[in-house]
């Protein structure tokens, strides 16, 4: 889109005689107006001379401006001094502007321009960091409860999808520069669960050279499988030997090998002295709501939830007061607007009641005092649902 069409796009749907400058974008077109001369009092740029406007191809992303006018009005009846961008709309009233060029269809939005500067490029200060931290807080408070079904989308570019971006490295032109963007993918499509967590496992080295990875637990030393086929009679001495020397296992980075899984010791270290072990006891003194769809393609299959449960039963003498079971139509997240406030945030907020009430009658003397599954139990709130559900 020229600057020279989104001026005409200003005059006509905004009354705006403006200068135009480009504006960075990755799906749609935008553009910082200046009007050239003071506005008149019922003009949309009567409090603020500065606009960004916002131009969308219908066809190729048609929802994005319904969401961007979406979240901006619901932000602004939540929290009106939120310093965030404002809607202004066409001179004929609409939210959303529309016009035709070349045969396509467009959708605009205007909102007013917030000055300032990159914080990439400041050194920020505490102060800084803490109005930050302050604003965005206030943001996601404003957010609650709101959906949109764009907000659903898939995005390639968020870094856990980025393996989906390996078939387009063809469309690199130059060689060297081509290479070392596949080499930069190496470690997603190798990653697993414990490199999300780097943080809490440490690092190692990893299998390609000069590579690293986190530390992982997973290990299947020392396990005999198929014994208690064996001691039943279902198998003989001979096949359970055989099954346990063939067994094999993963390497780092999940792929089948000869050899068992061994786990990384500094891992385990971490994950019993930190209480990081799946085990009915622990589980027993933690308050839990395990809030899920139907999702049986994957990794999310509902059985884990009953498994866990079946752990802390186990542990508790057939107790899992403390274990609460939420569910909601299909797909692992919830779907729509309504879901979401029925079960994404109801949820968060019992859990926050559930915590505030243990704080009132069970009273922690260090962080890492342990409270007692019925301490736990008694203060669950009468918001979460029955452990029977």
């Amino acid at each position: 889109m020229r600057p020279a069409e989104a001026e005409r796009i200003a005059r006509d749907l905004y009354g705006l005689a403006v200068t135009i400058s480009a504006l960075p974008g990755e799906r749609d077109c935008n553009f910082r107006l200046r009007t050239a001369d003071a506005p008149g009092a019922d003009a949309p740029g009567a409090a603020t001379r500065e606009f960004v406007l916002k131009i969308h191809d219908v066809a190729v992303d048609a929802e994005s401006t319904d969401c961007l006018v979406s979240v901006l009005d619901h932000l602004a009846e939540q929290d009106p001094a939120l310093p965030v961008p404002r809607l202004f709309p066409t001179q004929q009233g609409d939210a959303v502007g529309r016009f035709s060029s070349e045969g396509v269809d467009y959708s605009t939005c205007l909102v007013s321009f917030l000055p300032g500067r990159l914080l990439a490029a400041l050194r920020p200060s505490t102060l800084l960091l803490q109005n930050l931290g302050a604003t965005l807080a206030r943001v996601d408070r404003a957010l609650q409860g709101f959906f949109h079904p764009s907000l659903m989308r898939r995005l390639a570019w968020y870094v856990r999808h980025l393996p989906e971006l390996a078939q387009f490295s063809g469309c690199i032109q130059s060689p060297a520069l081509r290479a070392a963007g596949e080499a930069a993918l190496v470690p997603f499509f190798t990653a697993g669960d414990p490199d999300l967590a780097t943080a809490v496992w440490g690092t190692t080295a990893g299998i390609p050279p000069n590579s690293t990875r986190a530390r992982q637990t997973g290990d299947n030393i020392g396990i005999q499988y198929g014994l208690n086929a064996l001691l039943a009679g279902a198998i003989t001495p001979e096949e359970f030997v055989t099954l346990n020397e063939k067994i094999g296992g993963f390497d780092a980075d999940w792929n089948r090998r000869p050899a068992r899984t061994t786990a990384d010791l500094p891992a385990l270290d971490i994950a019993y002295r930190a209480g990081i072990v799946s085990s009915g006891k622990n589980l027993g003194k933690l308050p839990i709501i395990d809030s899920r769809g139907y999702d049986e393609q994957g990794i999310h299959y509902i059985w884990r939830s009953f498994a866990e449960r079946a752990r802390i039963d186990a542990a508790n003498d057939g107790n899992h007061g403390n274990q609460v079971m939420w569910r909601y139509g299909t797909g692992l997240l919830p779907g729509t607007a309504a879901q979401v406030a029925a079960v994404t945030l109801k949820s968060f907020l019992t859990m926050d009641t559930w915590l505030s009430n243990l704080n009132v009658s069970a009273p922690k003397e260090t962080l890492n005092s342990v409270r007692t599954q019925a301490e736990v139990i008694q203060a669950k709130p009468a918001t979460a649902l029955p452990p029977s559900r």
